[in-house]
């Protein structure tokens, strides 16, 4: 999910002699690209505190924040896998599971998560928006790699080619609703609390 762009290694092989089935072996290979619950659900979560904790840092966390902040992205999550699904349908794939528009869909808040820790610590500025270009390029990536095998008669190739790049591509504008509004309220608040205290060192000198 961080470094897509390079291919894992192939699974090792087996000799015949090694005593192992095949069902055996089968059991120790994953296929990365087949959808995970778990690894959405704990980022998701990661993204949830982090932002609560990018609010505490400038003294504007209040207990209902997480609730919301939840909220909304759950809801973002949810239009875009009933937009994604619908345009499965249209697209000739009407067979694709929700489980696993939600766990695409959801791999988002991996580097979601990155990006908000990486605004707390360099509070924006050219390193963070070069660290979202790549890190959105890669849940980008993810998504259009995991979707464009998925089956589909001949006559509706292209259509669906079509939807799965839209798909892909709406990650990248997610991540940018997600986080640049996050870090920029975050920058905004930390500017005018430092003002009072320019303020009275230059009444001092």
């Amino acid at each position: 999910l961080i470094c897509p762009f390079v291919k894992p290694p192939p699974p090792p092989e087996v000799f015949s002699g090694s005593g192992m089935s095949d069902e055996v072996v089968s059991d120790f290979i994953t296929d990365v690209s087949k959808p995970d619950l778990y690894i959405p659900l704990m980022a998701y979560v990661t993204y949830v505190l982090l932002y609560a904790l990018t609010r505490g840092t400038v003294g504007e966390f209040q207990p209902e924040l997480m609730g919301s902040t939840a909220s909304f992205a759950a809801i973002l999550l949810l239009l875009e896998v009933l937009g994604a699904k619908l345009g499965f349908y249209v697209g000739g794939a009407p067979n694709i599971s929700w489980i696993e528009l939600t766990a695409y869909g959801g791999y988002k808040y991996v580097s979601l998560s990155l990006q908000v820790l990486l605004g707390l610590v360099t509070g924006g500025g050219f390193l963070f928006w070069l660290a979202f270009l790549y890190l959105a390029g890669c849940a980008a990536f993810v998504t259009y790699e995991c979707l464009r095998k998925v089956p589909v008669q001949p006559s509706s190739q292209e259509l669906l080619k079509v939807v799965v790049i839209g798909f892909a591509a709406s990650q990248v504008v997610l991540c940018w609703l997600l986080v640049p509004s996050l870090v920029g309220r975050a920058t905004a608040a930390a500017v005018p609390s430092a003002a009072p205290v320019l303020q009275m060192d230059s009444q001092e000198t």
